[in-house]
């Protein structure tokens, strides 16, 4: 049994999965851990340099500082996200897969 501590934040990148699988939004709750979080926990990743996104998006969305800017990737392109009433109230985000920061600058 594997006993040591893990105070990252889940990811889909750490979810346990086989090589089959593919990747899915659908949290897996460990014993003592939340797979998701309030906006607020959220920013604090983002502050980080993480990318978030909300389970209720698909995986299809997700947000990040870029360039100075807090912005939101959605419809294929970068946009200036303007945060709604209903992100701020979401108990629904998630740290998304760790992606290369090249990929995001192009």
């Amino acid at each position: 049994m594997d006993n040591t501590r893990n105070d990252q934040p889940p990811t889909l990148a750490n979810t346990p999965q086989s090589v089959d699988e593919k990747v899915s939004l659908t949290p897996v709750r460990k014993p003592g851990q939340s797979i998701t979080m309030s906006f607020p926990d959220a920013i604090k990743e983002v502050i980080n340099g993480k990318s978030i996104t909300r389970i209720a998006w698909g995986n299809k969305d997700f947000c990040l500082v870029k360039d100075g800017w807090l912005v939101i990737f959605t419809k294929g392109k970068f946009h200036t996200w303007s945060v709604n009433d209903g992100d701020l109230e979401a108990n629904d985000w998630i740290v998304k897969e760790e992606m290369q920061r090249s990929k995001l600058n192009d």
